[in-house]
């Protein structure tokens, strides 16, 4: 049994699924051996029955020489008496070629047990090869890893862009034939293919090769022998390893066409970062993540499984270590962690995380989605999925922003009115099919009024994010129109900020007002609510925005009593026991929020969310948390610091000390 396919069965059998980490903070003695064991055994049988996995630190345990690593053979040992295939990861982080590298492989791999190892992508695929010559065992990948400074490297935006995590987690799961003994050698030049005779040009991959729009789709490296330059079209192409966007079947693994999963390969993704879970998990939708950060470094497991998870509810290895080794019942701890994992995973498979749906979801005959579609006659993910780039309010517009080639496609969801329209970059076959997973007899749908069934279930949206070119035009712009400004600025604390932030001015801007709503709708794809609840007076039209991208019922709170009229509290057309979504224009801390989410709840409204454009310093997500209230925010301070710095538009030093502020903001 290879490693990943022990993890798939322990991760089924055990739930969770949990990797509980065993890092013996112990000082080197003459006794290293005995009380390393003792710590190992003792966190090992009171957690296995909860934990899908181990992952012992290494460093821990080679810092006490020969007897260190006695203890870790004799470790390993004792797991596998408790099962002879559980899962266990060596957490080493290796990275290093040649000989160095077939040398480290051998150490760690050349055991009997179901054994995976961290590695460092840094050298490149040379770095990995000896590790996957090692048949069965399993690797993760750092991409993007917990601690607090690593957002400087990782999160840095290549020259189109993507934050290099997100380069190094397509790269390195496309490693996974070419770790092949026969396989090619990684190419040397990104700019060219010719070095690399088995994959074809990656189609849209802006990040190695510049080629396709900013924020086009990412088609990875293809297994097994091209076939025709690997054109995806040609007879017998070889189907892709991972794939980017839904799967067949709603990205059910299990589907007839679904993605091969990953074999060998896994990443390394930040448990307590729920938005770089998410962007890796929409570029690769099978493959599994090792989630470390879970715990003590602030990490939650409904937020991580959430963003993380794949779409059977699995796929994200959640890591905790002293939060459960070092807790005095560390068996008590662990199940507490993995009955979390699983309330999650439970909650999003009973649909509180919608999927995009399909024409096989419905019900045979039945021109509506009984998920909650807004549109009868319309799949909800050609209703809600507008070609990247384009608002749905915005159909029949010129796509800025793509190529000339693309600005004749076809259009999911297009009203009926537009049908007639030739259907340039469309084969001729399908030049006069029904959109997709729409039957013919509902080519003239209209918008309806959606019934209570529809009402209580919430709408089901699956709204693209802005691509690239968008996020930094919304970025920049609050340059250009002042609503994000630098200098000295006396707030009503009597603190001088570096910076200002009036998000007011965005209504100036139709267009920034079109790219923030489009902005704040792609945060609400995994929210189950009904409303959008605009929290006054500064974010009530950027929540009607938000509320015409999204296609939601738009809400407000009236944070002062109303003496005269109806004397609502609650403006709007609403009913008791629905569940809205609160927006405003930023957060600092958290005193307007929680008297709007008080005065939602008194009225009979479920108020759980918040979304905001942007979020400076961590003071406002405590107390969110603290509220019970779950935040998502479209972007920090230091995105626009770093828009700004890329743009020309701040220097280095002003951009320093707007993070700096910042982060001091935190307490």
């Amino acid at each position: 049994m290879t490693f990943f396919e022990a993890l798939e069965s322990a991760a089924r059998a055990r739930g969770g699924p949990l990797c509980v980490g065993i890092d013996p903070r112990i000082e080197p003695s003459a006794r290293s051996r005995e009380a390393l064991g003792d710590y190992g055994r003792r966190v090992v049988d009171a957690c296995a029955p909860y934990a899908a996995a181990f992952k012992p630190q290494l460093a821990f345990f080679e810092c006490h020489g020969a007897p260190g690593w006695d203890a870790l053979d004799d470790l390993l040992a004792h797991i596998r008496d408790i099962d002879a295939d559980f899962p266990v990861i060596l957490d080493a982080k290796r990275g290093d070629i040649g000989s160095t590298a077939e040398a480290y492989a051998r150490s760690l791999l050349d055991r009997p047990g179901a054994l995976a190892v961290t590695l460092s992508p840094y050298l490149g695929l040379e770095s990995v090869q000896p590790f996957l010559r090692r048949a069965g065992g399993g690797l993760f990948v750092l991409c993007r890893t917990s601690n607090a400074g690593a957002g400087r490297l990782q999160e840095h935006r290549l020259d189109n862009g993507t934050p290099l995590y997100l380069a190094v987690a397509d790269e390195a799961l496309s490693w996974e034939r070419q770790g092949a003994p026969a396989g090619p050698a990684l190419r040397a030049d990104p700019e060219s293919t010719a070095a690399s005779p088995s994959v074809g040009p990656e189609e849209g991959a802006p990040f190695t090769r510049g080629e396709g729009p900013p924020g086009a789709a990412y088609s990875p490296p293809r297994t097994g022998p091209a076939v025709a330059g690997n054109d995806p079209s040609a007879p017998g192409a070889a189907e892709p390893l991972h794939r980017t966007g839904p799967a067949v079947a709603g990205n059910d693994p299990s589907a007839p066409g679904a993605a091969e999963p990953p074999r060998r390969i896994g990443l390394v993704v930040a448990g307590n970062d729920p938005s770089a879970l998410g962007a890796v998990r929409r570029r690769h939708p099978h493959a599994w993540f090792l989630a470390p950060g879970i715990g003590a470094q602030g990490g939650r497991p409904d937020e991580a499984l959430g963003a993380g998870a794949r779409h059977d509810g699995f796929g994200l290895l959640a890591s905790a270590s002293r939060s459960v080794a070092d807790a005095s019942d560390p068996g008590r701890a662990a199940r507490e962690l993995k009955e979390a994992m699983d309330a999650a995973r439970e909650s999003l498979l009973s649909g509180k995380r919608p999927r995009t749906a399909t024409a096989a979801d419905r019900p045979k005959g039945s021109p509506l989605s009984e998920r909650g579609a807004r549109l009868k006659g319309a799949d909800a993910a050609a209703a809600a999925d507008p070609p990247e780039g384009r608002p749905p309010s915005e159909k029949g517009a010129p796509l800025e922003g793509h190529p000339p080639s693309e600005r004749g496609a076809p259009l999911e969801g297009r009203p009926p009115s537009e049908k007639g329209a030739p259907l340039e970059g469309r084969p001729p076959s399908e030049r006069g099919a029904p959109l997709e997973g729409r039957p013919p007899s509902e080519k003239g749908a209209r918008l309806e009024e959606p019934t209570p069934s529809e009402r209580a279930a919430g709408p089901q949206r699956h709204l693209a994010a802005l691509n690239q070119a968008e996020r930094t035009e919304l970025l920049t712009g609050l340059f250009r129109i002042g609503a994000f400004q630098t200098g000295e600025f006396t707030l009503k604390s009597g603190e001088v900020s570096p910076f200002y932030i009036d998000l007011r001015r965005l209504g100036a801007d139709p267009r920034l007002m079109q790219l923030a709503g489009r902005a704040y709708a792609s945060l609400l794809n995994d929210i189950d609510a009904v409303h959008i609840a605009g929290i006054p007076v500064a974010a009530l039209p950027l929540a009607a925005a938000a509320a015409l991208a999204a296609q939601m019922s738009l809400i407000y709170p009236r944070l002062e009593k109303k003496a005269h009229g109806s004397g609502a509290a609650v403006e709007g057309r609403w009913k008791p026991g629905e569940r809205t979504v609160m927006l405003d224009d930023l957060i600092t801390t958290g005193g307007s929020k929680r008297e709007a989410a008080a005065v939602l709840r008194e009225a009979g409204l479920i108020a759980e969310n918040l979304v905001v454009l942007i979020e400076r310093g961590t003071e406002g997500r405590r107390d969110m948390h603290r509220a019970g209230i779950r935040l998502k925010s479209w972007a920090r301070i230091e995105d626009l610091a770093d828009a700004g710095v890329r743009a020309g538009l701040l220097d280095s030093e002003t951009a320093s000390r707007v993070r700096n502020y910042a982060r001091r903001e935190a307490p």
